[in-house]
């Protein structure tokens, strides 16, 4: 009987053991020790600042929660002020109304019982008024009718923090997608598109994108919730294109080497299993990525896709735009040959020697509108509409000054902002595109001062469309590339006060560009730029001393704004289009006209001049000459409606017997005629004394202004804008009178036409003979022309001569008569003059050109044709020319 009793004294104690140790081992209800772990529970979103119920529970070493354990909790949270600071473990659990303050984003909540601890992370809401909203998944794939997918929308404050937001949803399709109050997407339809959008008062999100397609055949579909991590590149280095192979980690999936797997969220995940390798309980997955049609069959989708900014900036509630004011810029440049360096925001590639540029306080502003236009359907067909279409609209302002003197060129960018188009998934493989725009200035030209530069201002706005237009099944695809850009803009004038030797050429182009990147968003070497276009304003100054462009016969300073706009391929254009269609499982060739706009908006007031009688008589100190009215006629003296025009002077040109001259101010009563506004013919009348006898000789140059900015010099209002009287009684007839009737043949005069082979000069018999000057080329380059060396005789002041547009309404022409004197100067008394023709008529105009200045030499006359810009029906006609 010992051995039972043995037994019973030793089960006792075993038996006992628990009881006895209530008090001391945290077994009993009013333990004091640590349980095994501890179980932190609390809603997924919490408000900052508001209570929210935070509980915590005990569990044994199974995990089993265990009612006999008590205590104090200590309570923490990883970020902001979490109260209370502890809280009360009674009966194997506690529960408390907690505020976590001071932050929103993700917080951790840490629960501490002695060495035991345990963590729960939160979402805090700042509670702030939401100012943003986003949809996730951004993109969704539903594979069959009826296929459902939860979609939820965050909402940020204007501190892009999450908050909280009541949401409606917003279907533009629902009988294709259809949504639930609760965010629950349904496919309505087995093929077809739709974009989702979320709504909370006035807020809207961008939209997100659902497809209900067909994937193929035994395809593995992986939702977001087993991806781990991010894709990665298998080598960053490999081409782009149908064999890419890329690595992935799952987890709660099995699958095979040759599987097809196509992500249903905002994974990109997509293409064949190459390979798998086991991570503990993970995978990591190789795959090759496929063309679309292998991977989804059936796929129909016809959706203008907004583009958004790329970048990361804090959003402010009232945004519409994106502004960046810069501070002063100075760059120096010492190379010679082509370099490419910073001026502030801007990268500048320089051409030639631009020792130094200042670039102070630039404004760049773009706000765009712009989506991703794309149809595309299979089976039967495929890529119809990849483009961008929308608009840009822009406020620059910057003042490039030249610091030194200038012989090259500049051309500087800076890209403000970058568009792409949001998408994710599978679906990013492959139709991601990205738009950089940005604003650009260019400078060129020559000059030996310094502190030369412009003011620019733009307002300006474009519409654009790039991209391409496909048969849908594949072949020849056309290029759109539409970029039309508004002409607003000024560019005023900055420039030192003018010296004798002062002489500026400088063009000013600043610009809006915008280019289109094609490719996957996953990666920046994984985008192909394909087009790029531009459109703005260029300002062109030439300018000269009055000396300078009297000198210069062929010479006059002048002003002029063109609107430029080019669009045409990128660097990667033909490889990428070749790309895609191997993505896209289509053989794609793309057919591009490029753009070229060069359009003359406006110029410096050009006019004529002339001095009216072409003789007079001298007085004699005693009694006045003959008076003598100096005309000039201005057309337009406007530039883009603001008055360009301040004075007009006339300046005397008096030889000095060796080659040289000084200018003087006119005569008496005729030094000046000051502007009234809309003024356009500026008159005055003097005489002049014996002492002037003969040939003298006056040019008309106009002040101006560059967009409301005076210019430093006086412009010349034509081409050798001057006017000659001869001082001689008026009894003294020329010593003879030349004619050219040209009745059965040119006269005489030789002919001349342009290289490129369009120009001719044809003798015609009608009207008892005239001569035809036809051509086409560049306005204001000569064409077809005659000429002849003639003794202009003695007192003859004059050369008169008939001359006819073609019969045809809307036909056109222009004419210049030049004179080019023993010296081989030129001097255009003539400047291209236009007129326009009525159909079945030959109208016959009679023009009148001084010739005094000349009287007495051997010159040679130029008769010459140029087209104004159509390209048909450039004929001029010529008939009786007469000097006397």
């Amino acid at each position: 009987m010992r051995p039972s009793t043995t037994f019973l004294l030793i089960a006792i104690p075993l038996l006992l053991t628990p009881a006895c140790r209530g008090d001391r081992t945290g077994t009993g209800p009013n333990s004091t020790q640590p349980p095994a772990a501890l179980e932190v529970s609390l809603p997924a979103a919490v408000v900052a600042g508001q209570p929210f119920a935070l509980e915590v529970k005990a569990l044994d070493a199974a995990g089993t929660p265990n009612d006999r354990w008590a205590g104090t909790v200590a309570l923490s949270a990883s970020a902001g002020s979490l109260t209370p600071a502890t809280m009360q473990l009674s009966g194997g659990r506690g529960t408390v109304q907690a505020t976590l303050s001071g932050h929103a984003g993700a917080a951790e909540i840490t629960a501490t019982l002695g060495d035991v601890r345990a963590s729960r992370e939160a979402s805090v809401l700042s509670g702030e008024p939401a100012v943003r909203l986003e949809i996730v998944p951004s993109t969704f794939l539903l594979p069959a009718a009826g296929a459902a997918q939860r979609l939820e929308a965050r909402a940020f404050d204007a501190q892009n923090r999450p908050t909280t937001a009541e949401v409606t949803w917003i279907s533009s399709r629902p009988d294709v997608v259809g949504v639930a109050a609760d965010g629950t997407a349904t496919a309505g339809a087995a093929l077809g598109s739709a974009q989702v959008t979320a709504r909370a008062g006035s807020l809207t999100s961008m939209p997100a994108l659902g497809l209900a397609a067909r994937p193929a055949a035994g395809a593995v579909l992986v939702p977001d919730s087993l991806v781990v991590g991010e894709v990665t590149a298998i080598d960053p280095a490999d081409e782009y294109d149908v064999g890419w192979r890329y690595r992935v980690r799952l987890r709660g999936l099995a699958v095979e080497p040759g599987q097809i797997l196509l992500g249903t969220g905002e994974q990109p995940v997509a293409g064949r299993v190459v390979s798998v390798a086991p991570l503990g309980a993970e995978m990591e997955v190789t795959l090759a990525l496929i063309p679309l049609p292998e991977l989804v069959p059936e796929l129909r989708i016809d959706e203008t896709l907004p583009m958004v900014e790329a970048s990361e900036v804090e959003v402010e509630a009232n945004a519409v735009g994106y502004t960046r004011s810069s501070p002063p810029f100075r760059a120096s440049f010492t190379a010679a040959a082509d370099k490419e360096l910073q001026v502030g925001p801007f990268t500048c590639t320089v051409k030639g020697n631009l020792p130094s540029l200042d670039l102070p306080n630039p404004k760049l502003e773009i706000t765009p509108s712009v989506g991703m236009k794309l149809l595309y359907a299979t089976p039967g067909g495929g890529l119809e509409t990849l483009a961008v279409v929308g608009s840009l609209k822009s406020d620059f302002g910057y003042k490039p000054v030249l610091k030194a003197g200038i012989d090259g060129e500049a051309t500087c960018e800076h890209r403000i902002r970058t568009l792409i188009l949001p998408i994710s998934g599978w679906f990013s493989f492959f139709f991601g595109a990205k738009m950089p725009v940005g604003a650009g200035f260019a400078l060129d030209g020559k000059l030996e001062i310094a502190e030369v530069g412009f003011d620019v201002k733009a307002n300006a706005s474009a519409t654009v469309e790039l991209g391409m237009s496909c048969p849908g099944s594949g072949g020849d695809c056309t290029g759109l590339n539409t970029f039309e850009t508004t002409r607003d803009g000024s560019f005023g004038f900055i420039s030192p006060n003018a010296t004798e030797q002062f002489r500026v050429e400088l063009g000013a182009h600043g610009y809006l560009w915008a280019a289109l990147t094609l490719g996957s968003p996953l990666s920046q070497s994984l985008q192909f730029e394909v087009l790029k276009a531009r459109g703005g304003l260029k300002q062109s100054v030439d300018l000269g001393t009055a000396h300078r462009q009297v000198k210069e016969t062929d010479y006059a300073s002048d002003f002029k704004l063109a609107f430029l706009a080019d669009a045409g391929a990128g660097g990667d254009l033909e490889k990428t289009i070749k790309k895609l269609g191997r993505l896209l499982g289509l053989d794609l060739k793309l057919n591009l006209t490029f753009l070229d706009i060069d359009e003359a908006l406006a110029e410096s007031p050009k006019g004529t001049f002339t001095i009216e009688p072409s003789r007079v008589a001298p007085g004699d100190g005693t009694t006045l000459g003959e008076m003598a009215t100096f005309r000039v006629h201005l057309d337009p003296i406007t530039y883009l409606g603001l008055p360009s025009v301040d004075r007009v002077r006339f300046y005397w040109r008096k030889d000095d017997g060796n080659s040289g001259f000084t200018l003087a101010n006119g005569r008496p009563a005729c030094t000046s005629v000051a502007a009234a506004v809309g003024q356009t013919v500026f008159e005055c009348q003097t005489d002049f004394l014996e002492e002037h006898r003969g040939a003298q000789t006056f040019y008309a140059l106009a002040d101006a202004r560059l967009f409301g900015v005076p210019l430093p010099v006086s412009l010349e209002i034509a081409t050798d804008a001057g006017a000659s009287v001869l001082v001689s009684d008026q009894h003294e007839p020329p010593e003879q009178t030349i004619a050219f009737t040209f009745n059965n043949d040119l006269d005489g005069w030789a002919e001349g036409t342009t290289s490129n082979g369009w120009g001719a000069v044809t003798w015609l018999s009608r009207r008892g003979g005239v001569v035809k000057l036809d051509g086409v080329g560049g306005p204001g380059d000569p064409n077809a022309w005659i000429y002849k060396t003639i003794e202009i005789p003695r007192g003859a002041t004059r050369l008169r001569f008939e001359t006819s547009a073609h019969n045809r309404d809307g036909a056109d022409a222009l004419l210049r008569v030049r004179v080019v004197d023993a010296n081989q100067a030129s001097h255009t008394v003539l400047d291209w003059e236009n007129l326009t023709g009525t159909e079945g008529q030959y109208l016959w105009t009679d023009r009148s050109v001084s010739i005094a200045a000349f009287a007495g030499q051997t010159v040679t006359v130029y008769f010459e044709q140029a087209d104004n810009g159509p390209g048909r029906h450039e004929q001029r006609y010529l008939d009786t020319i007469i000097i006397d």
